[in-house]
């Protein structure tokens, strides 16, 4: 049998599409179909991970007979996502779990413990903090990759939120101040100060997020072509209702109103923003084997 041939009866054998093997090997649907016709032959990285998806030697892939019983389907792959004795592999690290554990017996201590001190303002202080506690242990235990990026996002967005709802000023408000009175730039305030930090901070955990994602490529399908145009659309509508909104309470006076929206909206739009860009570069960043 040829190499197209072989390709072809070991993906119809899992009942894995054209679509779906291209993105495993983060290719375009045309070079699937091109290896599968003998009208192309996929690079030596390709062919060894065909031999890994499809559990065969790289001779029997390339030379063999795909019908051979070392062909193992996709489905009967050990379960790895067991924890308990016997049942697999635990997919995180054992010192990550076990800091996933330690934040989350903390997450139920400390408002305890603050309670017990403060009272219901102390009970209060530890649901706050619970906000970063409970979400950070949850990714330690469950993401076996880029956990620290997960977490990390996790204290930007409420330290974001802190700092919006705290102070009234998103992370991008000192460049519109310093558009309408760059004299202000005398007499900075700590309500600027705070906001130029946050985006100095944006732009870092942006550069994080790229440069974790960055062996990622998305296959340019109707689907994510469509999400990533979704995510830009969601940014842009975002920042246009919060302006609307924050001029409209502004001028009816309702600041409670106005305290409430102002902190969720911004802090949607300030996750949005990174979100859209990893989409972008993951799309247009080029595909091996596609041409």
């Amino acid at each position: 049998m040829s190499l197209g041939t072989n390709l072809y009866t070991l993906r119809a054998r899992v009942g894995m599409s054209q679509d779906t093997l291209a993105e495993k090997l983060e290719v375009s649907r045309q070079s699937v179909s091109k290896w599968e016709t003998d009208a192309s032959v996929p690079e030596l990285e390709k062919l060894i991970k065909l031999a890994e998806l499809f559990g065969v030697t790289l001779d029997d892939l390339i030379l063999g007979d795909a019908g051979a019983p070392s062909a193992r389907p996709l489905s009967e792959e050990p379960r790895r996502d067991a924890w308990g004795p016997g049942r697999g592999k635990s997919p995180v690290s054992h010192g990550q779990l076990t800091a996933g554990n330690v934040l989350l017996i903390l997450s139920a201590a400390l408002p305890l413990a603050l309670l017990l001190f403060w009272g219901l303002s102390g009970l209060l202080l530890g649901a706050y903090l619970d906000l970063i506690l409970l979400p950070c242990g949850v990714i330690c235990r469950k993401c076996p990759k880029r956990a620290a990026l997960w977490s990390a996002w996790v204290v930007w967005l409420w330290a974001d939120a802190c700092v919006t709802g705290a102070m009234g000023f998103s992370t991008w408000s000192w460049l519109s101040v310093l558009w309408a009175n760059p004299e202000v730039l005398a007499q900075m305030s700590g309500r600027l100060i705070f906001s130029g930090v946050m985006s100095v901070s944006l732009v870092g955990m942006t550069a994080w997020t790229l440069w974790s994602f960055r062996r990622v490529r998305l296959p340019r399908t109707w689907k994510n072509i469509a999400l990533t145009v979704a995510a830009w659309l969601a940014r842009v509508a975002v920042g246009v209702l919060a302006g609307y909104v924050m001029a409209s309470l502004a001028r009816t006076g309702n600041t409670r109103l106005l305290s409430l929206v102002h902190s969720p909206l911004f802090l949607l739009q300030d996750a949005l923003t990174p979100a859209a860009i990893t989409l972008t570069v993951a799309l247009l960043r080029k595909r091996s084997g596609e041409e």
